[in-house]
């Protein structure tokens, strides 16, 4: 997909379970620059509390006339498949992937969102293809998150699913990397989106409810401990803890490589794909003190923990953000979309 110079910068809206990012880029001669970035933790057990991310929002946007933003789809998963049809009128084409999502969802389409991207095209033997990304999201969920928004003082532009945002970053700081698989795992505090392109083209991604949060309440239950103090024990010193702290992460650890092997697995048996060049790791989750080794150690994969940051001028204004840059990963990737 080939960017088109922002007509004005527009913020990217990342909002977690456990905190809320900003960014603004824009597009300059020199490469794309930062202009603003920021982070607000929540408050855990606040369950997406309006006030406290309006409050966020305000605390962080410095904006007098009411902000453009892009912002994530942060409902339950959406369906984002995979699909390739014959190519044809785009009229055709809309009702043809509107046939196709039926034989995937249950509940009916009247309440449900539809949307789609030419992600590319090829030929074969005498009939051209092309390669599409769909994606299905719930209506009344899109309607209450725009609403929230504007409630907030924002002017919606986009709402981005998770996996298609982080492709923009991953352009844009691996474009030339993505021959062959590649796959990307955004780990979160309460769920992780792992998605693998193929030629720099989405083949495949799942989310698995499985986070950082899941760490901090185990070692909140198993060390007698309070969820400030459990956090800070994981984010500090990770499995650089002592013994029994060291256990409970590892074997939470476990669990989530358990579930990274069943995805790449089954992506080999549905796609006949076999080797993997590259493993990126972004989200907070992948900043927790020997996360990224450990993990590294059952996957012949390179692995690289992701700088959303080093491709964009301008970043030494960011300051102590440097440190927790792949938590900005999503965000960057929705300040990077184009209308």
């Amino acid at each position: 997909m080939d960017w088109l110079p922002f007509s004005k910068p527009f913020w990217g809206i990342d909002i977690g379970a456990s905190s809320v990012k900003v960014v603004r880029l824009s597009r300059t001669r020199q490469g794309v620059k930062l202009l603003d970035i920021g982070i607000k933790e929540l408050p855990p057990e606040q369950d997406f509390r309006q006030e406290n991310i309006a409050s966020a929002l305000e605390e962080l946007i410095k904006e007098k006339k009411r902000p453009k933003a892009v912002i994530n789809f942060s409902g339950p998963a959406p369906l984002i498949r995979y699909l390739t049809l014959p190519a044809m009128p785009k009229e055709e084409l809309a009702e043809a992937v509107k046939w196709e999502a039926k034989k995937l969802v249950s509940i009916p389409m009247e309440e449900m969102i539809l949307d789609f991207i030419i992600a590319g095209g090829r030929q074969e033997r005498d009939t051209k293809r092309y390669d599409l990304i769909l994606v299905v999201a719930e209506k009344s969920t899109l309607r209450e998150q725009w609403a929230m928004m504007q409630r907030a003082g924002l002017e919606i532009v986009a709402i981005d699913v998770n996996p298609l945002s982080l492709m923009n970053t991953v352009r844009l700081s691996y474009g030339k990397e993505l021959s062959g698989n590649f796959i990307y795992i955004d780990i979160g505090a309460v769920k992780t989106d792992m998605t693998i392109l193929k030629d720099g083209v989405l083949r495949f991604t799942r989310r698995i409810e499985v986070g950082g949060e899941q760490i901090t309440r185990r070692l909140q239950q198993e060390m007698n401990l309070s969820f400030e103090e459990a956090e800070k024990l994981k984010r500090e010193k990770g499995l650089g803890a002592e013994e029994a702290a060291q256990t409970v992460i590892k074997s939470e650890m476990d669990r989530f490589i358990v579930e990274i092997q069943r995805s790449i697995d089954y992506y080999r048996a549905q796609f006949r794909e076999g080797v993997f060049k590259k493993m990126v790791l972004m989200g907070g989750g992948a900043l927790l003190p020997g996360f990224s080794d450990y993990f590294g150690s059952y996957f012949e994969a390179d692995m690289e923990i992701d700088d959303p940051l080093a491709e964009i001028v301008g970043t030494e204004s960011a300051g102590a953000i440097r440190a927790i840059a792949p938590r900005f990963s999503s965000g960057i990737g929705l300040a990077l979309r184009s209308h």
